[in-house]
């Protein structure tokens, strides 16, 4: 992740998936780089909106 800076990571997934998704080291590798991660599959739905200046984030369970 050097190449780019995310602050957010957004990983649509169904809980207990039979992938194994998200994988560890991906979350490891987030994780480590300190960006704020959302998962549906913890979250439920996610909404994101923005003004074109600030983000606001929320879920709905």
């Amino acid at each position: 992740m050097t190449a780019v800076k995310p602050q957010y990571a957004f990983i649509g997934v169904g809980k207990n998936n039979k992938f194994g998704h998200p994988s560890d080291i991906t979350i490891q590798n987030l994780n480590a780089s300190k960006v704020k991660i959302f998962r549906t599959d913890e979250m439920g739905e996610i909404v994101l909106k923005t003004n074109g200046n600030r983000i606001k984030i929320s879920n709905k369970v």
